[in-house]
């Protein structure tokens, strides 16, 4: 469904005769609804302007229309130029604005080639936007997380001696669609034992084997909208001293920063970042704990706000973000533990936990 109040948001801030230019595949379900079929590929575009929001899409694509939408089907290059000519006509437009990291070189001719002024998008302009939930999109976000959470719970029974990362893969995957997982929310991530201490390694033939780290970073997918956690643990009963120092340093910084949250509104998300980063440098581990401490999530896995040290955009409700402190010894093991986190000043929930 289309929320209408989305585009009136983004054209109220329009000033007259400028057009957005818009061809990410999440920004456009995020206004208009309309679903890929192949996220590579272009299978429309929005041009949202002072008096109306244009979707111009493949007529392979199955759509379902909606009137404070117009249409413009097919958008081989030829008619994608007279759609975008007919669009500058009937609004009056003399500026369209692109986000040029997202627009391909082929597009960015195209438009030059229409005789009206080509600019920048402003970066945050569309994911400031977004970093705000409404009430359906924060209900598609908590069934992700339930999906990830009990799929987490279900997986824990099966692992054994023997099995290998692929096969843990490929069994969590099997199960959290199972449970109503459209796909997962991004590559899992299955690592056991020094591999481990690579964030974002992917799963191996590598066996599983009594007395050894595994981590597991993974997360579902509900409407489009997506969950994150982590969890690592010593499979076995002999845990090495190390590994339980550095699991009680994570543990502590998690709560930290779930801490410097939960007393944030109004206050930078860096203060969250600045809570995890300095327990674990007072633990001595500070030069291990290699990524941010965590990142909004909605649509995308990675939206907008990015929970680092320099960060000074401000805790508001109804954001949702990950919290996710991790420390990565080499050839050893990494520990990461992580939540997704729904902030509202009269209730945080870790909505993953």
């Amino acid at each position: 469904m289309i929320n209408k109040n989305r585009l009136s948001f983004i054209q109220d801030k329009l000033p007259s005769h400028t057009a957005l230019f818009i061809t990410k595949e999440s920004d456009i379900h995020y206004y208009t609804g309309f679903n890929f079929l192949v996220s590579e590929e272009r299978e429309s575009y929005l041009v949202i302007t002072k008096k109306s929001a244009n979707l111009l899409y493949s007529s392979f694509n199955p759509l379902t229309k909606h009137n404070c939408l117009e249409y413009y089907p097919d958008i081989y290059k030829s008619k994608l130029t007279s759609h975008l000519k007919e669009i500058i006509k009937k609004d009056d437009i003399k500026e369209i604005k692109i986000n040029k990291s997202q627009t391909y070189v082929s597009e960015s001719d195209l438009l030059g080639s229409l005789e009206v002024k080509i600019t920048e998008m402003s970066p945050t302009h569309i994911p400031h936007q977004k970093m705000i939930k409404d009430e359906q999109e924060i209900l598609h976000v908590k069934k992700a997380a339930k999906i990830s959470k009990r799929s987490f719970q279900e997986l824990e029974k099966k692992i054994k001696v023997g099995i290998t990362e692929e096969k843990v893969k490929e069994l969590l995957e099997k199960i959290m669609k199972e449970k109503g997982s459209e796909k997962p929310a991004f590559p899992t991530i299955i690592a056991f034992g020094e591999n481990s201490a690579l964030p974002h390694h992917q799963p191996t033939d590598k066996k599983l084997k009594n007395n050894m780290a595994v981590l597991i970073d993974f997360g579902a997918t509900y409407k489009g909208y997506r969950s994150d956690m982590t969890r690592s643990f010593w499979f076995g009963d002999h845990p090495t001293k190390e590994y339980k120092k550095v699991e009680e340093i994570i543990h502590g910084a998690y709560k930290k920063g779930l801490n410097a949250a939960r007393n944030g509104i109004n206050k930078p998300v860096s203060d969250i970042d600045r809570a995890t980063r300095e327990y674990i440098k007072e633990a001595g581990y500070g030069q291990f704990f290699i990524h941010t401490t965590g990142h909004g999530l909605g649509l995308d896995i990675h939206e907008f706000p990015s929970i680092n040290w320099k960060e000074e955009t401000k805790l508001k409700d109804n954001i949702i973000f990950t919290i996710e402190p991790g420390i990565y010894l080499k050839g050893k093991f990494g520990i990461r533990y992580e939540n997704t986190i729904c902030f509202n000043k009269k209730e945080t929930l870790e909505i993953t936990l």
